[in-house]
């Protein structure tokens, strides 16, 4: 009997697609979960934010590889490429923070700042991989637009937006 090489992959990707978007929902809350750290204490929040890098950093190269490798990018390509961009992200986080030790920036908007960051960085893995991650970027930026003018129902209004993508992410799942 002849099996369709389709089919037999078809679990496989549905696994990875699930696990992808399992941890881009992941990213986004531990993102607004930063915004209250950093509103707590600018110590704390810089160690966190500094931390979200290679948490990023990694789903960002994992998710993506696939991405990567049907362009014909070698590894070291892939890797090295990803190293830079979340280095950049650190880097940035690091003179943020430099600022606010200098008082130029305070601690309520430091959380803010760094999501943006992190939404950009996002953001453009996405344009330049995996189109999923532009999805992830636009909505931490549309959680630092809601947190920056809507500060005291942030949580209010991040449950939604989670809620939302994990109905999406779910939505997809059963379609494939």
């Amino acid at each position: 009997m002849h099996q369709d090489p389709d089919a037999a992959a078809s679990p496989s990707l549905a696994r990875r697609l699930k696990a992808t978007e399992l941890a881009m929902l992941l990213l986004l809350l531990l993102s607004g979960l930063g915004i209250g750290v950093s509103d707590y204490s600018e110590d704390q929040g810089l160690v966190y934010w500094l931390a979200m890098v290679p948490v990023f950093g990694t789903t960002c190269l994992v998710a993506g590889w696939s991405t990567a490798r049907a362009r014909g990018q070698s590894a070291a390509s892939v890797i090295r490429t990803q190293l830079l961009h979340w280095g950049g992200l650190a880097g940035a986080l690091w003179l943020l923070f430099l600022l606010a030790d200098a008082g130029r920036i305070n601690n309520a908007d430091l959380g803010l700042v760094s999501l943006v960051l992190l939404a950009l960085s996002t953001f453009l893995v996405g344009v330049h991989g995996d189109w999923r991650f532009c999805l992830v970027g636009i909505v931490l930026a549309g959680t630092a637009i809601l947190a920056g003018l809507v500060e005291q129902y942030l949580w209010l209004g991040l449950v939604p937006v989670v809620t939302g993508i994990g109905v999406f992410a779910y939505w997809r799942l059963r379609r494939h």
